[in-house]
């Protein structure tokens, strides 16, 4: 579960498969952009997704949290691949779980519409169209992205203003190749088929805080495991050669998997080094590895002894094992 050091008590959780999906440290940061918010009330992380699996964003306020103040509720705002989804108001009170689990859509004053979340994979196709390059770049720039804003908030009166329909999401299930600009982008968010359930009129928000200074943001960088391991966010998984002799065993971080990609990559550099040392260390002590081999005659070593050997007139390799 992602957790702000700067605002104790706030946990927001991505959770499909029935269970709370691994977090990844981002080395990348957050690009705050018009948010004015400090790097300790940021959590930015990777997630690895599964195609076609439905997902929810769990929100919850331990005790923990501290509700002084004088807002009244706190305010959840998710968003997924740029595409404002649902806007959940909680009491301050600690203690509660709420979860969002669909894209949200007030159709009139007694109904919304809901539609479920699932991960899906993204079809890259090498189109070099300058017209269509521009436009996939402008999707590729929020894609593979979960953010959730968290505001203080105080709710007023009921709102009365009927808005927007279901076809408002719209999921990005092709993108070109040149737009991603070499990210390991691989899924996207695609919604379910709309439901209409009846809601009380919603009630509107006033942020003491501004809207532009929430209490804190969760960043969720969805992907394929393959996605990570070719980001280096998660290692790969071991060859059969590797298992048998696992350069990664000798970094126990390494062979779990909890490394940054800088560190994983010194430590590839380190390794290449001292197999080169290694290399260079037999060949001047004249071991098997350095030695040259003679067109007919050679040297065979075994159990610490050279033996000598020619080549028969039929073309046969002859060991004299008599020689002293």
């Amino acid at each position: 579960m992602a957790i702000l050091e700067g605002a104790p008590g706030i946990r927001v959780t991505i959770v499909s498969q029935g269970k709370a999906l691994k977090e990844y440290e981002d080395d990348d940061g957050f690009r705050r952009g018009e948010y004015d918010v400090p790097v300790e009330r940021i959590s930015t992380t990777y997630i690895e997704c599964v195609s076609d699996e439905e997902f929810r964003i769990e929100l919850e306020i331990t005790p923990d949290y501290n509700p002084a103040g004088k807002h009244t509720h706190l305010s959840f705002s998710a968003y997924v691949d740029g595409m404002s989804v649902a806007r959940w108001p909680t009491p301050k009170a600690p203690g509660v779980k709420y979860y969002i689990d669909a894209a949200l859509t007030r159709l009139n004053k007694r109904e919304i519409s809901c539609r479920t979340l699932k991960f899906s994979q993204i079809r890259k196709v090498d189109d070099a169209d300058s017209t269509r390059v521009k436009s996939d770049a402008k999707l590729a720039a929020n894609l593979g992205e979960i953010i959730v804003y968290v505001h203080h908030a105080t709710e007023k009166n009921s709102r009365d203003k009927e808005s927007g329909g279901p076809g408002e999401f719209q999921a990005v299930d092709e993108i070109s190749e040149k737009a991603l600009k070499g990210k390991s982008i691989s899924h996207s968010i695609s919604f379910g088929a709309a439901k209409v359930i009846q809601q009380t009129p919603s009630r509107e928000l006033v942020y003491p805080d501004g809207r532009h200074s929430p209490l804190g943001i969760f960043r969720f960088k969805y992907r394929s495991r393959e996605a990570l391991q070719q980001e280096l966010i998660i290692a790969r998984s071991p060859s059969p050669e590797a298992v048998a002799s696992p350069i990664n065993a000798r970094d126990p971080n390494v062979a779990s998997g909890r490394v940054s990609a800088q560190e994983r990559l010194i430590q590839l550099k380190r390794e290449i080094e001292q197999i080169k040392s290694e290399v260079k260390d037999e060949e001047e002590d004249g071991s098997p590895r350095g030695r040259k081999r003679r067109a007919d005659n050679f040297e065979i070593e075994s159990c610490g002894r050279a033996y000598k050997t020619s080549r028969h007139e039929s073309g046969m390799l002859v060991v004299d094992l008599t020689d002293d």
